[in-house]
C-alpha cells in the first residue's frame, strides 16, 4: 500500500458566481454585517469528459466550515455539505444564500463532478478535520473512468472588512493521465517491413481501487488559501488491468514503417490511481507485419513498463500528471522504450478551459 502527500497551488483561471443552501438560520444583525458568499471555480480538465460547453450541464459540489479566529478550540460550524452549485438561468446558483460573519475563518473544499460516479463509494466530510474523503475503484471499461477533481480555500473574515471578491476553487486533477505511442521501424535484413496492423493493446497489474482525502494545507504554508494536502491509500493489490484496447473495434490500425501513432488522444484519455507502481507492471501490443507485400502471422509482444517507471519517474504515478510513454517495434518481439514523457496535466496540452460568466 502506498500514501503520497501533495501540496498543490493555483493553476489556471475560470469563474463562476453562485448562491447556497442554508445549514443554519442567521439572524438580521448577522445577515447585516456580512455579505453574500460567492465562488470562483478554474478547472484543468479532459476534453472526454467536460470542455467549456459542457461543465454547464454538471454541478460541483461544496463542503464548507467556519471557526472562531480568536478561539480556535472553539465547535466548527457547517455550512455547506456537499451542497451542488448549478447553472441556472445564465448563472451560477447554490439556492439561499451564506453571508459572511466576522471574526471567523472560513474552510471550504469543492468537487467536480456533483453527480453520481460509477465506482465512487464511501464518501464523507469530516468537520472538524476540514477533510473529504472517498474510495474510488476504476470502471472495467477505461473510457468510463471519471476525471476527478478537487480544490480547497481558506479565508479569514475580520471585523470591517467586507469580502466582496468570491472564493476562488483552483481545481485540480485527483488521477493521472497516461498516454501511449507507437514507432514503426523498417526491420528485416533482406526483407522490409511496410507496415503493421496494431489489432491489441493492454496496461495491466496496477492497482484500481484506492482512498483519496483532502483538506487544506496548514496555514502558513505558502499560498495557504489555496494549497491543499491530498493523499491517495489503501490502495488494492496491484493486479488489475489497466485497459484492454482494441482499435476500431478490433478491426485494428495501420501503421507505415516510419509512422507513428498515438494510441490515446486528449479526447480518449486514459486515466488512473496515482501509486506506486510494482515491478510486474506490463504492456502487450499484439500486430500483424505486413513484410514485403506479404502479411505475417500474429505476434504478440511484452514490456516491462515498471523498469522505465524507475528510471524516468521513480516508479510512480502522481497526481495531476501527465505520463506519455513511446516504444519502437524493432526487431521481432521485442519493444524498444524510449525515454517517457511527465509533465503537469494542464493547460499546455489543449485540455484546459476558462469559463467567463461574470
Amino acid at each position: 500500500m502506498h500514501a503520497k502527500h501533495i501540496y498543490l497551488s493555483i493553476l489556471t483561471i475560470a469563474s463562476m458566481a453562485a448562491t447556497a443552501c442554508s445549514s443554519q438560520s442567521q439572524s438580521a444583525d448577522e445577515i447585516a454585517s456580512g455579505s453574500e458568499m460567492r465562488f470562483l471555480a478554474n478547472t484543468d480538465t479532459r476534453a472526454a469528459v467536460v470542455n467549456s460547453s459542457t461543465i454547464k450541464d454538471t454541478p460541483f459540489e461544496v463542503y464548507g466550515e467556519y471557526i472562531s479566529t480568536s478561539d480556535p478550540a472553539s465547535s466548527h460550524t457547517q455550512l455547506f455539505d456537499a451542497t451542488p452549485v448549478t447553472f441556472t438561468d445564465g448563472a451560477w446558483t447554490y439556492g439561499t444564500p451564506e453571508y459572511w460573519m466576522p471574526g471567523n475563518t472560513y474552510s471550504f473544499i469543492a468537487m467536480h463532478p456533483a453527480v453520481a460516479v460509477e465506482g465512487l463509494t464511501n464518501k464523507e466530510y469530516t468537520l472538524d478535520s476540514q477533510q473529504l474523503s472517498f474510495t474510488y475503484t476504476l470502471p472495467s471499461d477505461y473510457t468510463k473512468t471519471t476525471d476527478l477533481l478537487t480544490a480547497v480555500h481558506r479565508r479569514q473574515y475580520t471585523l470591517g472588512a467586507t469580502p466582496t471578491t468570491p472564493v476562488s476553487f483552483n481545481f485540480a486533477h485527483a488521477l493521472a493521465r497516461l498516454n501511449f505511442i507507437v514507432n514503426v521501424a523498417a526491420i528485416g535484413q533482406n526483407n522490409t517491413t511496410s507496415s503493421v496492423l496494431i489489432t491489441n493493446l493492454t496496461l495491466k497489474n496496477i492497482s484500481n481501487s484506492a482512498t483519496y482525502t483532502i483538506s487544506p494545507a496548514p496555514l502558513g504554508s505558502n499560498h495557504e488559501n489555496y494549497d491543499f494536502v491530498a493523499e491517495w491509500s489503501n490502495h488494492s493489490e496491484a493486479t488489475a488491468p489497466l485497459f484492454d484496447y482494441k482499435p476500431n473495434a478490433g478491426n485494428g490500425v495501420r501503421v507505415n514503417a516510419g509512422n507513428k501513432y498515438e494510441f490515446f488522444s486528449s479526447n480518449n484519455a486514459v486515466l488512473a490511481i496515482p501509486q506506486l507502481l510494482t515491478s510486474n507492471l506490463e504492456i502487450t501490443i499484439t500486430y500483424i507485419r505486413t513484410v514485403n507485400g506479404t502479411p505475417q502471422d500474429p505476434e504478440t509482444v511484452t514490456g516491462n513498463l515498471y523498469s522505465v517507471a524507475l528510471t524516468n519517474h521513480g516508479g510512480r504515478w502522481s497526481v495531476g500528471q501527465s505520463y506519455t510513454y513511446s516504444f519502437t517495434l524493432g526487431g521481432e518481439e521485442h519493444i524498444v522504450f524510449n525515454t517517457p514523457v511527465v509533465t503537469p496535466w494542464h493547460e499546455d496540452e489543449g485540455a484546459n478551459y476558462i469559463i467567463s460568466d461574470y
